[in-house]
């Protein structure tokens, strides 16, 4: 049974021993909490929600992981050898909680959060500090301050900037016969000037001054431009120096980056456990806790909640699930299949997970896709390169558990390239000494085999159908989009063939005789199960013209053949482009050249068959049977990024 079965579970214990319990359910990964007081809500028994600290401890995991983003920025860049070799350790989630309980490790992530923003303020401080010396260095040959000229009775100085042009128009601007105007420096932007004017002509020089667009210099009127940029500039390297010193300070940390990472886990798993806080009962001494178990798992279960709490202590009951339940699609799904078939369920949840009385479709569809996969990209070579990388990354790489399936997918992928790349006769668009199929020139035999495996494909299809309607007694879609079709298609094709084969008279008579009560019966059979016949009459002869997309379907499988093809074909091209080239460049950048065609030729090739894979797939092979809509099983999270979770066996 591919999907795993599942039990109810409930849980009471007392109050104290609630975050012991919860955490041996997380470490366990084989529980899912459901909402007990909506339970109760549901019989209209009041309760009370208990409002937890599921806030407290997200921005507790907020800052762990602004942490850690700090402190990858000043890590030594680890050696291709250390990243190969480095693997995560495993440790239960109480053994990764212990981190919290050093104070120092606390201290830890407020020290490394404040020498960040320690820096970025010195960074803030000294980028004002350089703004003002690019303002002030142009003026240091003015040897005087504004407070020493503007000691004179009636005299008032200022120093500033007015915008220059070709015409230097706001410099004209404020020349004038009554004060006195002196350029100082002048760029492509800006022309520095000091305005010296009586008190007379005070009226006319502050008009002029607006006029022209003129900003005042911001300096200490007590000191010289060269005086301040000294100052400055010391200043400047002071902060510069300590900021060195708080970088030396974070590098130091970034040794311990350990120790954060296992804090960022601990406390994205106290998290997920205090967001339980609304789901499970409490009053002022007991707790319940109700949810679902991996029924094969319900022994370890309990072995382990013994290990953290006396026998006398709680009691456990586990119950099956009721049919309404199921009806009610309150039952969690987790898929169970072997090494082969389970990295294939990735894109049965990719369409949706099944309903819990339901079919898992991955068993069937495994097969389909890697012949389709196969077809589309069959290539030895390109097979082969698969092939390796993923052994590499399986045998050699520390991966999650979603990775590693990530990378079977790839690797049982890799088998079914190189398979149809020995039938194909094709490595790298090369024609190898033995090939049972031509694709260049049996292009025609490849689109009737296409063809033939997506009639097998659909028939399955039609046959699961049929299945699971009489499972659920539903005899009218039993033969309506089941049977009935299996007859239709299968007189068809038989009449098809026997046009073709020159079968014998009594052979294709049957086979329209199948062919016609099939269609009949689409009819009919509505008729029987429908008490308004007049509507049964249309919708029979509505199932009827579904026959145009049966053969669109059946067309639609001739992409097996034309991506084979194509991919086959640029690779050739590839080759032979390469070829033209001088023997010198042929070995010295055509085999870069031909590396970097093959490469991308490879990309598009499996994107190609993914895509498409999975086109026929949901579309041709779901599309008769399949209605996903099952809840996926999610038991406490656990983060899992920085160690492994040591997983108990049942």
């Amino acid at each position: 049974m591919a999907v795993t079965k599942m039990q109810k579970l409930t849980l009471v214990t007392y109050l104290e021993h609630k975050e012991a319990v919860v955490k041996r359910l997380q470490g366990l990964q084989d529980v899912e909490v459901r909402d007990f007081n909506q339970l109760l809500e549901a019989r209209e028994i009041p309760f009370v929600r208990v409002d937890g600290n599921s806030s407290d401890n997200e921005q507790h995991y907020a800052k762990s992981q602004h942490a850690l983003t700090i402190l990858n920025q000043y890590r030594l860049t680890l050696t291709l050898k250390d990243k190969w070799q480095a693997k995560r350790p495993t440790l239960s989630v109480e053994e990764i909680d212990h981190v919290l309980s050093d104070e120092k490790n606390q201290q830890l992530l407020d020290s490394i959060i404040a020498g960040n923003q320690q820096r970025h303020d010195d960074q803030s401080e000294r980028q004002e500090i350089e703004q003002a010396l690019d303002q002030l260095r142009p003026w240091q040959a003015v040897d005087h301050s504004l407070a020493e000229v503007n000691q004179v009775p009636g005299l008032t100085v200022r120093y500033g900037t007015v915008t220059n042009d070709e015409e230097r128009a706001n410099y004209r601007a404020l020349l004038a016969d009554e004060y006195y105007v002196e350029e100082v420096y002048a760029t492509a932007d800006e022309i520095g000037v000091i305005v010296a004017y009586p008190d007379s002509a005070s009226e006319l020089a502050t008009f002029n001054m607006e006029q022209a667009g003129f900003e005042t210099l911001v300096l200490d009127n007590a000191k010289t431009p060269s005086v301040e940029i000294d100052r400055l500039e010391a200043y400047r390297q002071q902060l510069l120096n300590h900021e060195k010193q708080v970088v030396k300070q974070l590098e130091q940390y970034s040794r311990q980056i350990k120790t954060v990472e296992a804090m960022n886990e601990a406390y994205y798993n106290r998290w997920q456990r205090s967001k339980l806080d609304q789901l499970i009962f409490h009053n002022d001494y007991l707790i319940v806790l109700s949810g679902w178990a991996v029924a094969e798992d319900i022994e370890l279960i309990k072995s382990e909640l013994s290990k953290v709490l006396p026998a006398e202590r709680y009691a456990i009951l586990f119950d099956e699930a009721t049919q309404d339940e199921i009806k009610a699609n309150d039952v969690p799904v987790k898929l169970n299949n072997n090494a082969v078939v389970a990295p294939f369920e990735s894109i049965t949840t990719m369409y949706g997970y099944p309903t819990y009385d339901g079919l898992d479709p991955t068993p069937f569809l495994t097969p389909f896709y890697l012949v389709f996969w196969g077809m589309m990209s069959g290539d030895l070579g390109y097979g082969a390169c698969l092939f390796i990388l993923t052994l590499i990354a399986k045998l050699g790489l520390d991966l999650s558990t979603s990775a590693k399936k990530m990378v079977d997918f790839g690797l049982l992928l890799s088998i079914a390239t190189m398979i149809v790349g020995v039938i194909y006769g094709s490595a790298f668009g090369v024609t190898l000494p033995f090939q049972l199929i031509d694709p260049m020139n049996d292009a025609m035999a490849l689109m009737a085999i296409s063809i033939v495996i997506g009639g097998i494909n659909l028939f399955i299809g039609l046959i699961l159908k049929i299945y699971l309607a009489v499972k659920e007694k539903d005899f009218e879609a039993a033969y309506s989009d089941g049977l009935g079709w299996v007859l239709i298609l299968s007189g068809l094709i038989v009449m098809g063939v026997g046009s073709m084969l020159s079968l014998p008279p009594i052979a294709t008579k049957a086979a329209s005789v199948v062919a016609i009560v099939g269609a009949i019966g689409m009819v009919a059979v509505p008729m029987i199960y429908q008490k308004r016949k007049g509507v049964a009459i249309v919708q029979g002869l509505f199932n009827l013209y579904g026959i145009t997309g049966y053969l669109g379907d059946f067309i639609s499988y001739a992409r097996l053949m034309a991506l084979g093809i194509s991919g086959g074909s640029i690779a050739l091209a590839f080759n032979m482009l390469v070829g033209q080239l001088p023997s010198v460049a042929r070995w010295t950048i055509g085999i870069a050249l031909i590396v970097i065609l093959h490469g991308f030729n490879m990309f598009l090739t499996f994107l190609s068959a993914y895509v498409h894979g999975l086109r026929l797939i949901f579309v041709e092979f779901f599309g008769k049977f399949y209605d996903a809509g099952g809840k996926p099983f999610a038991p406490i999270a656990v983060l899992e990024k920085y160690v492994h979770l040591a997983r108990e066996k049942s």
